[in-house]
C-alpha cells in the first residue's frame, strides 16, 4: 500500500506522511522495554517479586504462588504503562515531538495542522491511550486499518505521527 499523503493539511504541511505501522510499534517497544524492565528490577529488589518468581518457577502447581506471581506480575505491567504514559506525556509535548523510540524511528508527533504539540494536547493525547487500550487494545489495532494511522487516541487529541 502506498503511503498516503494527508491532503487536508494546508501548504507546507501537505507533505506530511503518515509514520509507517511498523515503525509505530518498533518505537513503542524501545519505549517500554526499558521502562518494564527498570520497574521490574524494582520489584524483584524491594518488593518480594524475587520470591514470587522462584517460588512459581519452581511449584508451578501450587495455586497461591501462582497467584502470587501474576498479582505481581500485574502491577509490574500496570506501574509500567502508567510510567510509559507519563514519560509519553512529557516527551510528546516537547519540542523533540516523541519519546526516544518515536525520535530513532524517525518520526513525530504533530497536531493536525502539522505544528508541535503542547503539554495540554500531548495530555489528552496520552490519557487517550487508556481508552485505546482497555478494550482488548482495539485503540491500538486501529492504527492497522485507519487511512491516516490514527489510533483512537490520536483522533481524540486531533494528533497524527508522522516522518521527520
Amino acid at each position: 500500500m502506498p503511503r498516503d499523503i494527508l491532503d487536508h493539511l494546508p501548504g507546507e504541511n501537505a507533505a506530511l506522511i503518515p509514520a509507517g505501522r511498523g515503525r509505530r510499534f518498533f518505537a513503542f517497544v524501545i519505549d517500554i522495554l526499558p521502562i518494564t524492565l527498570l520497574i521490574a528490577w524494582v520489584f524483584y529488589a524491594f518488593f518480594g517479586f524475587d520470591e514470587a518468581l522462584d517460588g512459581y518457577l519452581s511449584d508451578r502447581s501450587d495455586i497461591e504462588m501462582r497467584r502470587w506471581f501474576i498479582e505481581q506480575r500485574n502491577w509490574i505491567r500496570s506501574v509500567s504503562f502508567l510510567a510509559w504514559l507519563f514519560y509519553s506525556v512529557v516527551m510528546d509535548g516537547a519540542p523533540w515531538q516523541g519519546t526516544f523510540g518515536k525520535q530513532w524511528m524517525g518520526i513525530k508527533v504533530v497536531d493536525e495542522f502539522g505544528q508541535p504539540l503542547g503539554q495540554k494536547q500531548s495530555l489528552v493525547r496520552n490519557l487517550g491511550k487508556v481508552l485505546s487500550y482497555v478494550p482488548f487494545s482495539l485503540g491500538f489495532f486501529w492504527i492497522l486499518f485507519d487511512n491516516k494511522r490514527q489510533g483512537w487516541h490520536d483522533k481524540m487529541a486531533r494528533t497524527l505521527v508522522v516522518e521527520r
